[in-house]
């Protein structure tokens, strides 16, 4: 349960293709957006390379190029695009608003907000940089302004989905279910293929323990992204709520394959580890999450009950020793 109410923010949203320049920078529509937002990246690159190759100082194109090495995860090569962008045109919004979700995807909170706000000093009513910001107050568990930014980009944009899936996720966190409900579903108003509203209201059915209803919306969200990992995540714990240990090993797998910090993954293959009495291996997993989210109780609290059985072992074997020691010197 704790996994999707905190952590359901920690996956990086695809907003950059959302991010487009505000309209004192629109530029034409480049060769290469239309194979983007299709997901044809392989085409989309050619393309976008071609463009900063014909022109090294069109600050478009760098900014395009980024988007799509951000969108492959290829982050510090996204990341040399987007601060290239900016070299060349220090008033271009989306540039540092592109940097602030890719540092926040990389954890980098510092940098992140130093970005985020930027972008908003150049425009104050960009509804996607408004939705990243929030979403960073939100990991940093600061849910008065995280949702001050949500509702902002609402009331800025509301033909767009991500406020409503801010203020969805500080519902769940809350515990109002009803009403993160309410919000994921208005979400799915705008745009009904959403995969993160799907998701939504798929960990909302799951914090309700409505596990048919959510394996339903999580299999949808994967149907439309099969590389969104969350959607594996939430079919592993609806796989151990039905005790199937090899389903939920292979989902928990599946979502690390897809993404290497996902928490969640490792919370779960150390919880699997614990149960199956492989300390070791589970406290490597606990460690490992709480590496990555120092406040987890669950991982606390696994890593705990780990450290006291292997010293329980650890003094088995070392009085083992000490008998067959003993043995030895009375012969």
């Amino acid at each position: 349960m704790n996994k999707i109410i905190t952590c359901a923010l920690l996956v990086l949203i695809c907003w950059l293709g959302g991010c487009s320049a505000s309209k004192e920078h629109r530029m034409p529509e480049p060769n290469g957006e239309k194979s983007f937002q299709k997901r044809d990246f392989k085409g989309a690159e050619k393309e976008f390379s071609k463009a900063v190759k014909q022109d090294r100082k069109n600050y478009q194109a760098h900014f395009n190029l980024g988007k799509l090495l951000a969108e492959k995860r290829k982050y510090q090569k996204a990341e040399k695009e987007f601060l290239t962008a900016i070299s060349l045109n220090p008033g271009f919004a989306p540039a540092y608003s592109s940097l602030g979700c890719l540092y926040f995807s990389r954890r980098n909170y510092p940098k992140a907000q130093e970005y985020y706000c930027k972008a908003l000093e150049l425009d104050p009513k960009d509804p996607w940089t408004l939705v990243g910001l929030g979403e960073l107050y939100f990991n940093q568990q600061n849910y008065r302004q995280a949702e001050e930014n949500f509702k902002k980009a609402v009331a800025v944009k509301p033909d767009y989905t991500g406020g409503y899936l801010g203020l969805g996720d500080i519902a769940l966190k809350n515990h109002q279910l009803n009403k993160a409900l309410e919000y994921y579903q208005q979400a799915l108003k705008v745009n009904p293929q959403d995969e993160d509203a799907i998701l939504g209201v798929g960990d909302s059915y799951l914090a309700q323990e409505r596990w048919e209803k959510a394996e339903i919306y999580y299999r949808n969200a994967l149907s439309i992204n099969p590389y969104n990992e969350y959607g594996y995540i939430g079919l592993a714990y609806i796989y151990r709520h039905n005790k199937d240990r090899v389903k939920t090993k292979e989902m928990a797998k599946k979502a690390l394959h897809l993404n290497m910090y996902c928490e969640d993954a490792y919370l779960l293959l150390g919880q699997l580890a614990l149960e199956n009495k492989d300390y070791k291996i589970a406290a490597r997993d606990f460690q490992r999450v709480l590496k990555l989210s120092p406040e987890s109780e669950a991982a606390k609290a696994g890593l705990k009950t780990c450290t006291g059985e292997l010293e329980k072992l650890k003094a088995k074997i070392q009085h083992k020793n000490q008998k067959v020691k003993a043995g030895k010197s009375s012969r």
